[in-house]
């Protein structure tokens, strides 16, 4: 991946992209995928990668409710 890619990803902020770009695209080499079904494959990437992120979030969230609750940090 070029340089410039990277930056406008960056910029798009498509960090999960940006993680697996690569490897889906020999991935879609390998197996021939289409450009339609690799398409779907990188954005769910993203989708995956922000999900992840949005629940250690709230995980983080709930615990910082629990401590000043007075409740132990789960383990």
């Amino acid at each position: 991946m070029n340089e410039h890619l990277r930056t406008t990803l960056r910029q798009l902020r498509l960090s999960g992209l940006a993680s697996s770009l690569e490897v889906r695209l020999h991935e879609a080499q390998a197996n021939g995928l289409s450009h339609l079904d690799f398409l779907e494959l990188i954005l769910q990437d993203e989708v995956a990668v922000r999900a992840h992120a949005r629940l250690s979030v709230s995980f983080r969230q709930a615990c910082d409710f629990r401590v000043r609750r007075g409740f132990p940090r789960p383990r």
